[in-house]
């Protein structure tokens, strides 16, 4: 009995220690370049990359490998959707993205099944260039 509970014991710290070590918060923002030059947001929702100005429009943040917050525009600013997967509160929009699957090499990020071609990678943040209008930020923390 008690070498089935020190089995016990030491699998569950394995799964924890492997769960902390393999875990990846990361930050995906998608946002769309504005042309006008008229602001209708606060400045924090705006980015200049690459003298390019580009409205945020949505932030998915991961922590664990699992979309703890959604950020959406709102009349004054970002307005922050708070989730849970234990819960299971996410949207249909949201469903895909709840569970991050994401990888990386020299030039290409997968990110949901989708790929997306690396054209800057400064520090912690990968930039592409979705096409003309549109990027998509990884920051991996």
């Amino acid at each position: 009995m008690k070498i089935i509970k020190a089995i016990l014991i030491v699998i569950v710290l394995l799964m924890l220690g492997f769960w902390i070590f393999t875990k990846s918060n990361l930050k995906v923002i998608m946002a769309e370049a504005r042309e006008d030059g008229y602001r209708t947001y606060p400045q924090d929702c705006y980015l200049n990359v690459q003298g390019k100005e580009y409205l945020i429009e949505n932030v998915y943040k991961y922590e664990h490998k699992i979309l703890s917050e959604f950020w959406f525009l709102g009349s004054e600013g970002f307005a922050v959707q708070k989730l849970s997967f234990f819960k299971n509160n996410y949207s249909h929009e949201q469903m895909p993205y709840r569970l991050l699957t994401y990888s990386t090499n020299k030039s290409y990020v997968t990110f949901n099944s989708k790929k997306y071609k690396i054209d800057a990678h400064r520090g912690d943040t990968i930039i592409s260039k979705i096409d003309n209008q549109k990027i998509i930020l990884f920051i991996d923390k």
